[in-house]
């Protein structure tokens, strides 16, 4: 009953990564390439691996960790509905930080970082959450923690290849 969600979930984790590339205002008004790109991948991944770290040790003692699962990714959907908010603060923050800090790139480059990771951070942080609480649900019933693991990475591939195929050549161009 709930295997529609485990293969919904990574569609929807790199589709938002893709239109989040293309609509925060990073660059200059183009898809992000270079720098702009590897500012919002970090951030992703960062974000990622925060909330796996911190989530890990979660799951272990949650007496359900599927509930747990469900109410991050309920929490995600709620965060993808507060990006146009986010992406308009963006926009705001980039351009204060342009005018006082246009002389210094890499001053600029840390604090455009610092204004993504700060949009990006909670839900990245929720999407690397579910994988352990996923494993350790797996694992109460009958897998092994490398079974249930591997499964599971083997799903989140298919299904981010399936969000990445579908936003950026359905989606994105709808826009």
């Amino acid at each position: 009953t709930t295997s529609w969600v485990f293969r919904a979930g990574p569609v929807v984790s790199l589709a938002s990564v893709l239109a989040a590339g293309m609509l925060l205002p990073l660059g200059s008004g183009r898809a992000p390439f270079g720098f702009e790109g590897d500012i919002l991948l970090f951030a992703y991944l960062l974000g990622l691996g925060l909330g796996a770290s911190l989530c890990g040790a979660i799951g272990d003692r949650a007496r359900n960790p599927l509930r747990l699962y469900a109410v991050c990714e309920g929490l995600v959907g709620l965060c993808a509905l507060l990006v146009p908010l986010a992406i308009v603060w963006l926009y705001d923050a980039s351009a204060e930080l342009y005018a006082s800090l246009a002389g210094s790139p890499v001053l600029f480059g840390l604090a455009r970082f610092g204004c993504t990771f700060a949009v990006l951070a909670l839900p990245c942080a929720l999407m690397g959450a579910t994988l352990p609480l996923l494993v350790r649900h797996f694992a109460a019933r009958g897998l092994t923690l490398g079974q249930a693991t591997a499964w599971l990475y083997a799903l989140g591939a298919i299904g981010a290849a399936a969000g990445a195929w579908i936003a950026g050549f359905h989606l994105l161009p709808a826009i």
